[in-house]
């Protein structure tokens, strides 16, 4: 999945928890403001949250340091072991592109639409007569104009008085600037246009608005005489899309006239174990650091059964040529159980190593492909060279990678320079080969024509 299907998936899953958590437990308490702050403010949230991914470093306390065989076979019983999957990239499907281009055009498809009404809208206020009062304007349209408002013009009928329950609706929708959050969710809207809750989402806004001005009228007016008023302008001409009406969700208003406002309760504390869910589910990001691992677990544990068989049977029907010049073949660790020299512990070494100063050069033992020449944690910068369908041999804690992945190289070809990165103690080339993905003795494959020091 990419990202794009990943960001839009995640904030679709918490604005569904958004709803379930305003329907069952916000929706009718009567506290219409709180309500109005939560419908507003939980789209971005869910937005934010999708975007943003916070990584928890995790040690890991066994690790598998073989970067190049995926699925290999566990070793024989007595051995503790966890594979560390392959990093080779994985070719990404087409469809992803396809995706993006159909959620690109929505987008702007559904921005489009918006800014047509907005302009629309504009253009009107523009060519219509207006009269500014303290804190709005009066736009004068023609008689099949409903009242309603937009930001802070209010619409209105040259010949009706400029005072009353209706005037007085449309002015509190002013002051309390209900087309920033009509402007705020549309933006929402076009950003999961595919998204029908968002739709719904904008919906439960709009009837919020509606219980907040009937508060604020009815505090001052007979609530029944401003109830027959919502009966009589039902059936008005519909408004423009970007308006607040005056008249919509009437059976709803009513109810919620005579609904009593539920206490101040522990209620809206439930959106602290929601915010805490949705940053545990769905931004938290959990990655392992293996520069942190525990080096006592570094390596298999075949020391801790003394009577385990080797990870092989040591055939020798290779050879293969050192991977220094012979000046530089000093040996300073060999192959299996050791004493670590930084944890001085006991632990199994998977290879052998070549003390040698910094920048020496590091050849190819025999020709094959290099399947690897990166970065690698503990093993620093490492080269690993395929040679036939059986053979690896891994070269660790370079200094500088002269060769890439995908390139063919011969026997003796200097690959890389000896360095000191990763887990290291000082310049030394730590040299693996691999038979069938297990670890080998190198001293058993390497050319014997040369004397080590």
């Amino acid at each position: 999945m990419t990202a794009l299907a990943t960001f839009l998936a995640e904030a679709t899953c918490m604005m569904i928890l958004g709803a379930v958590v305003y329907v069952t437990l916000f929706r009718k308490s009567g506290h219409h403001i709180a309500n109005r702050f939560f419908l507003v403010s939980w789209p971005v949230v869910a937005t934010f949250l999708a975007l943003i991914h916070l990584p928890v470093m995790l040690q890991t306390s066994w690790v598998d340091l073989h970067p190049a065989a995926e699925g290999i076979d566990l070793p024989e019983s007595g051995y503790s072991l966890m594979v560390q999957p392959s990093a080779e990239p994985v070719a990404e499907p087409s469809w992803p592109n396809f995706f993006a281009l159909f959620y690109a055009l929505g987008l702007m498809a559904t921005a489009l639409a918006f800014f047509l009404r907005w302009a629309r809208l504009r253009f009107r206020i523009s060519r219509l007569p207006k009269k500014d009062f303290p804190g709005f304007t009066v736009v004068y349209g023609s008689s099949d104009q409903p009242p309603a408002s937009f930001g802070s013009y209010l619409f209105w009928h040259r010949e009706w008085p400029l005072k009353g329950p209706v005037f007085e609706h449309e002015v509190v929708h002013i002051r309390q600037k209900h087309t920033l959050d009509r402007l705020l969710l549309e933006a929402m809207l076009a950003l999961h246009w595919f998204n029908p809750l968002l739709y719904w989402w904008r919906r439960e806004m709009l009837v919020v608005h509606e219980y907040i001005v009937d508060a604020e009228v009815t505090r001052k007016r007979s609530p029944y005489e401003y109830a027959r008023l919502l009966i009589a302008q039902q059936g008005g001409p519909k408004p423009e899309a970007l308006l607040h009406p005056f008249s919509n969700f009437l059976k709803k208003r009513l109810q919620m006239m005579n609904h009593p406002t539920v206490p101040k309760n522990y209620r809206y504390w439930t959106l602290v174990p929601l915010l805490a869910a949705c940053l545990v589910l769905f931004t938290l990001e959990v990655k392992t650091t293996p520069e942190k691992i525990d080096t006592d677990k570094l390596y298999a544990t075949a020391f801790a059964f003394p009577d385990a068989p080797n990870f092989l049977p040591e055939t020798q029907d290779l050879v293969l040529n050192w991977p220094v010049a012979a000046e530089h073949i000093r040996l300073t660790s060999g192959f299996g159980k050791r004493i670590h020299p930084m944890t001085k512990k006991d632990n199994y070494h998977r290879g052998i190593d070549l003390k040698a100063p910094m920048g020496t050069p590091v050849l190819a033992s025999a020709a094959g492909t290099v399947v690897k020449s990166e970065y690698s944690g503990p093993y620093g910068y490492l080269i690993l060279i395929k040679h036939d369908d059986t053979t690896e041999t891994m070269y660790c804690h370079l200094s500088k990678l002269l060769v890439e992945a995908g390139q063919k190289v011969d026997s003796g070809v200097t690959i890389g320079q000896v360095g000191s990165s990763g887990k290291s103690i000082g310049p030394h080339l730590h040299f693996e080969i691999r038979k069938s993905g297990k670890p080998v003795n190198p001293e058993n494959y390497l050319s014997k024509d040369l004397q080590r020091k």
